[in-house]
């Protein structure tokens, strides 16, 4: 079994990544109806869609893993401001998780955040993702406040169910 994870660095690339978007989409979203909250996960995935620049250089970072040639996560930076990003989208499939994969996947990411000259990475997710926010405890990420910037904010109803974490880099 040979795992790899590899940047991307064109806005086309990151577009051909839309179906496993939208698969990371029908998660949280199906986790948020089990909560009795609707958010059709088309609309999230349309708005990364239209604005890819972001998470490609020279501003942000885009990562897939890669387990014997099949594509099984991602991973995204998004630029926020002078010495802060955020972490988008760490996601690996069903099949991958336990590998160790998504644990490579993040580090990759700090990493490169770090060598950007990124101080803080932030991230909102949702609390019944239970699994990712013990991953990010463990890597050292703390509790916080909502911060500027974070797409939760704009969704009135799911933000008695966020999350938001940082992690001094």
């Amino acid at each position: 079994m040979s795992a790899d994870v590899r940047e991307l660095t064109r806005a086309d690339e990151v577009r051909a990544l839309e179906p496993l978007v939208l698969e990371y989409f029908h998660v949280v979203t199906g986790a948020l109806a089990d909560l009795g909250v609707t958010v059709d996960p088309a609309e999230p995935v349309a708005n990364m869609m239209a604005n890819l620049d972001r998470f490609v250089p020279p501003a942000g970072r885009a990562y897939v893993a890669e387990l014997d040639e099949r594509l099984v996560g991602m991973a995204f930076l998004k630029p926020l401001n002078g010495e802060e990003m955020e972490l988008k989208r760490l996601y690996v499939r069903p099949e991958t998780r336990g590998t160790g994969l998504g644990r490579r996947l993040l580090r990759h990411t700090e990493k490169a955040a770090r060598e950007l000259g990124t101080t803080t990475l932030l991230l909102d997710t949702i609390r019944p993702l239970k699994p990712a926010i013990s991953l990010y405890e463990v890597e050292g990420y703390r509790f916080i406040d909502a911060y500027p910037g974070s797409e939760i904010s704009g969704y009135e109803q799911v933000l008695p169910h966020a999350v938001f974490m940082a992690k001094t880099l």
